[in-house]
């Protein structure tokens, strides 16, 4: 692919941004577009009707109309790994296979939600999340953005492995009522399996009797999870695994008998079984 010609943006001339506004009364009109409830607003650039059509011109002699079709259609646009980039697939949009798939992990998210909040796994009270890079700043940024006011949990997102980190978030959590998510594409990142370790000998060291019971494996790796002495995961949740029951080693629990466990607030009277992936 030939590399991109950027001669015509570098040739246009830049003025101070009282005169693009002096001289286009509608220039807020024009350069603000509402999507999905989101409100855009370009007037404030130095952006103009030429550079916009500069920039239209280099992204059609790039490709992107058919990039992004290729994107939507689940093709293989990511070079690197030779697969699709199918992030839209969790919106319901790229290939039909793919969409369908991305449903199946919606449901079973959602059974490992309602096993949580019927308690299944014991009183939760604490989220502690345990990854480093990707794995942590989205996971932190969700938080930010849509629990900010919410205090149904008190969630710690922890990726520095300097032991002050990890205690400052222990520190104020009930190892009791404590469940831990560790993230990780490979499930052998150093960082996040050394504060995964140091969790679990928190949960150990503060009498919790099955440490591993209270772990949420996040992984494409789910058999790097299985050899991490964690036969007894409360749950591995890969994008390898095929959606259904998630199993434990005495029986399988549908998502459906886990919504029948109890209510958003009520306790399980037994103790919580151990609860492994399908992809194990």
């Amino acid at each position: 692919m030939a590399l991109p010609d950027w001669s015509t943006i570098r040739a246009l001339k830049s003025a101070p941004l009282q005169q693009l506004f002096d001289a286009d009364p509608g220039r807020v009109a024009t350069l603000s577009a509402d999507v999905a409830g989101i409100h855009f607003d370009w007037s404030k650039t130095h952006l103009t009707a030429e550079a916009v059509q500069a920039f239209a011109g280099l992204a059609d002699s790039m490709g992107l109309a058919a990039s992004r079709d290729s994107l939507f259609g689940g093709h293989a646009i990511n070079v690197t790994e030779g697969r699709a980039a199918e992030h839209s697939a969790e919106r319901g949009e790229g290939a039909p296979e793919s969409v369908a798939r991305a449903r199946g992990f919606h449901s079973r998210m959602r059974a490992l939600i309602d096993a949580i909040e019927a308690e299944a796994l014991g009183p939760v009270r604490h989220i502690l999340h345990i990854g480093i890079g990707g794995s942590a700043l989205g996971p932190d940024l969700l938080v930010d953005a849509l629990g900010r006011d919410a205090d149904r949990y008190d969630v710690a997102v922890v990726s520095n492995v300097d032991g002050l980190a990890l205690d400052e978030a222990l520190d104020r959590f009930d190892p009791q009522a404590t469940i831990i998510a560790v993230a990780s594409k490979t499930f052998t990142t150093t960082e996040t399996m050394l504060n995964a370790d140091s969790a679990l000998a928190w949960l150990e060291g503060n009498g919790v009797e099955d440490p591993y019971g209270r772990v949420i494996a996040l992984t494409a790796a789910p058999e790097k999870a299985i050899e991490w002495e964690s036969t007894r995961l409360a749950c591995c949740l890969s994008p390898r695994a095929s959606a259904g029951a998630i199993r434990s080693g005495r029986r399988s629990v549908s998502p459906r008998r886990w919504r029948s466990a109890g209510t958003r607030s009520r306790r399980c009277s037994k103790a919580p079984p151990r609860w492994t992936g399908t992809s194990a």
